[in-house]
């Protein structure tokens, strides 16, 4: 029985040192923390910048705007974390909102190669439809003046000069 209790012991031991080893990477300084989420706060503010210029070329956002917005919150709440001293909770956060936003800078990018695409071909369109609109209503205005003219022309000179005669 006395060996027993030794192992039991040595294992609850070792366990114990496990949980202290492990205890101690998995805290995060202060500094470390800082340096997260200022890295995440840049890819974020850059993320907001390439969705705001997709959506300026006309492209739809809506999907691109909720992942941010939820990224914004996750990493509101690693600010929150990192002001009461969780620091590891903030890393936490705000790795969740890097891996939340990841992707969506390309995604907006490509949305507003494809937006500018669209917009370049309508209006590749509306001028092709103005210049047939435009040359079809000068060609009638032009058909309608010829035949006007003749009619008008034939009409004048089947007039006959009416000679009055004078009282002199």
């Amino acid at each position: 029985m006395g060996s027993c209790k030794k192992t039991l012991l040595c294992v609850l031991f070792v366990l114990f040192l496990f949980g202290c080893v492990s205890q101690g990477f998995a805290e995060v300084g202060e500094l470390e923390a800082r340096a997260v989420l200022d890295n995440v706060a840049v890819f974020l503010t850059s993320a907001y910048r390439a969705v705001a210029e997709a959506e300026a070329a006309g492209a739809n956002v809506t999907e691109l705007k909720i992942k941010l917005n939820y990224a914004g919150e996750l990493l509101a709440a690693a600010n929150a974390s990192f002001g009461v001293g969780n620091f590891s909770g903030a890393v936490h956060f705000a790795l969740l909102a890097n891996e939340t936003v990841e992707g969506v800078e390309f995604d907006a990018s490509q949305l507003a190669v494809v937006a500018r695409d669209d917009w370049s071909r309508r209006f590749q369109w509306a001028v092709l439809g103005s210049s047939i609109g435009a040359s079809s209503a000068v060609l009638v205005v032009l058909f309608v003046w010829v035949r006007f003219r003749r009619w008008y022309v034939r009409r004048v000179l089947e007039f006959k000069p009416e000679v009055s005669k004078s009282e002199s």
